[in-house]
């Protein structure tokens, strides 16, 4: 499954053409996920496009925290901090969640370079 970093769905929302691309062809494959943590960051500045946003929502995958996730970030905030190499821990959490499985996670963040993980693409 491809996962989404918040940055990458708003700028779908935005009309990023790239990003669209990108979206539309997991959409068409029912290919898609978010993280719990970018939903509650797409909700908690919900101002206008209300709709499309639902809608987007309504048609995701949503990943939730689980006791994997929580050893997997675990993990990955340890590297960091042993490497110096620190990001926000929302970002560590996201990538433990979205990592976990060997899932594919896509940002546009390049704090996630920080992480050793093939399955990080930063766009």
């Amino acid at each position: 499954m491809i996962i989404f970093d918040t940055n990458v769905i708003i700028e779908y929302l935005k009309g990023n053409k790239q990003i669209i691309e990108i979206i539309n062809e997991c959409k068409s494959k029912n290919d898609m996920g978010i993280t719990f943590i970018t939903e509650y960051e797409l909700l908690k500045y919900i101002t206008k496009n209300k709709e499309i946003i639902y809608d987007f929502l309504n048609n995701v995958t949503i990943i939730q925290l689980d006791n994997d996730s929580i050893i997997f970030s675990a993990e990955i905030f340890n590297e960091l901090k042993n490497e110096g190499k620190m990001i926000n821990e929302n970002d560590i959490l996201i990538a433990g969640m979205s990592l976990k499985s060997n899932n594919v996670l896509i940002t546009m963040d390049s704090d996630f370079k920080n992480i050793d993980n093939k399955n990080i693409k930063i766009i």
